[in-house]
């Protein structure tokens, strides 16, 4: 969780921090609900979609960072609808 909104916060970005905070409940209810059902590979392709996000915002490259960001959450909506 920390993760994300450090994400958030690092993109200096009033607006989308406040809509950030204001789904935090839900999305810790999302975890609390469904992360004991996550495989150890979703694990692994959690970690990598972060370390990729990451690097991504690291060089400065916006494209590539919205890219990754927009299928980590097809990813993560693609897991708990198929659950």
């Amino acid at each position: 969780e920390n993760v994300h909104f450090a994400i958030v916060k690092s993109l200096d970005n009033s607006t989308l921090t406040a809509m950030y905070s204001g789904l935090l409940d839900r999305i810790t209810r999302i975890r609390n609900n469904y992360g004991q059902k996550f495989t150890q590979r979703r694990f692994h392709d959690i970690l990598t979609e972060h370390i990729e996000l990451l690097d991504a915002i690291l060089d400065g490259d916006g494209k590539h960072a919205e890219a990754k960001m927009t299928q980590h959450l097809k990813n993560a909506s693609n897991f708990i609808m198929g659950l």
